[in-house]
């Protein structure tokens, strides 16, 4: 594979309150990244599927963009971009930063002893076969995620989430700072919603324990009667990060990930309510145009991982 191409990326501070980043460019490919890299990982591009041809390759258009209006304890930020949420970047739970880019309106405020943040983005459906995964998309599907972190201490914090999914309409109540659960209770009960408990520990400077747990579906009603044969649709990581000063090791990380079986699988329904094929679109499930929102590791797995990264000089 070849690829490659021009682009301008920055940021501006247009104000004390307002700023504004982009990257804007354009991408060539010969062969497509799907072919090329290695398994349970993702493209660094933003692309389109209306490619032009020049020859053996194919250009894209590879723009993000970013508007922020506020102060370090509250803000509000707008535009298309890759948004993450939790400790473990590159590959979180609920919502990866290196899953593919979707326009998206978010808030943050920051209390000191508590704080709270939601987005809300417009995502692409896609088929249920899973086929033609970038070509085929409609849009009319959402996804959603707010928290709320509270810091007992000045070495653990520990927050309460919600994300939920959902299509064929926009919903302006997943906009409102409110349980998600009762918002989906409003209507029909069909959004994909999930739940998740996040525990950071930073004992010392430098070094931090995070666990992130995320519930799919969770039949508490079994599980109190010790009926554990149920849906146990979840997922969980948990690992460590080092981060020393005034050393070549810039970032070191250790975790375990695992995903249960059908964690993120959801159905959607045909126009006529009762029945679906394989190449009807997706509205519910866990996924903007065919990659996961959330992690990249499929149901049904686990790992372990290390990485580190260093920085000999300046």
């Amino acid at each position: 594979q070849y690829n490659g191409g021009p682009c301008v990326i920055g940021d501006l501070q247009i104000s004390p309150i307002v700023s504004v980043g982009y990257d804007l460019g354009i991408y060539s490919v010969n062969e497509d990244d799907v072919d090329v890299m290695p398994v349970f990982s993702r493209s660094e591009n933003d692309t389109v599927a209306d490619s032009t041809e020049i020859g053996p390759f194919r250009l894209n258009i590879d723009m993000n963009s970013n508007v922020a209006v506020g102060t370090e304890k509250v803000y509000v930020q707008a535009g298309i971009n890759r948004s993450g949420f939790g400790p473990f970047l590159n590959d979180d739970l609920a919502l990866s930063d290196n899953a593919f880019h979707a326009p998206s309106f978010a808030f943050y405020y920051d209390g000191g002893a508590w704080s709270y943040s939601h987005i809300i983005q417009s995502v692409g459906a896609s088929l249920n076969n899973g086929e033609d995964l970038m070509a085929s998309s409609q849009v009319n599907k959402f996804f959603a995620l707010h928290s709320i972190r509270v810091n007992p201490l000045k070495t653990l914090s520990i927050s309460y989430y919600e994300s939920t999914v959902f299509g064929k309409r926009f919903d302006i109540a997943y906009m409102v700072p409110a349980p998600f659960m009762a918002i989906q209770g409003i209507g029909d009960s069909n959004d994909n919603s999930q739940m998740g408990l996040l525990v950071e520990y930073s004992p010392v400077r430098g070094l931090k324990w995070s666990s992130n747990f995320f519930a799919d579906d969770l039949p508490l009603n079994d599980i109190m009667k010790l009926k554990f044969d149920t849906k146990i649709r979840v997922g969980i990581e948990s690992g460590i990060q080092y981060s020393p000063t005034d050393t070549a090791l810039e970032l070191m990380n250790l975790n375990y990930t695992i995903v249960a079986p059908y964690t993120y699988a959801h159905w959607s329904y045909d126009e006529d309510g009762k029945s679906f094929t394989d190449t009807s679109y997706n509205y519910f499930n866990y996924m903007n145009r065919g990659i996961a929102i959330g992690i990249s590791l499929p149901p049904n797995s686990d790992r372990i991982g290390f990485s580190a990264k260093f920085r000999p000089a300046r």
